[in-house]
Parts: structure tokens; sequence; C-alpha cells
């Protein structure tokens, strides 16, 4: 099992996330997917507007 570690630019998303009212219970099913090890059967990206990505 693997130590999970936050970035600080994750929780800033993980925040605007939250504030937009996206479904986290998602995220949490892939983070903990990740930290037990397995393999995911899809590909992991960041979304938002232009001015979120820089």
């Amino acid at each position: 099992m693997y130590k999970i570690v936050f970035s600080n630019q994750f929780k800033k998303d993980l925040k605007l996330a939250t504030k937009r009212g996206l479904n986290l219970n998602q995220l949490s099913l892939v983070v903990n997917t990740l930290a037990s090890g397995k393999d995911l059967e899809l590909f992991l990206f960041r979304t938002g507007t232009h001015s979120d990505l820089f």
C-alpha cells in the first residue's frame, strides 16, 4: 500500500472542484485504488477552464 501525499496544487484543485459542486466520490475511489497498488482502467487528467490549467 502506498502513502498518499497531497501536493499544494492538488489541494487547490480539490478546493476548486468542491466549490464547483463536482462529485468527489469518484476521485476518492480512484485515489484509494491507486494507493492500494491496483491498476486503473482509465486515464487521469486535469480539467477546467484555460485559466485553471495555467
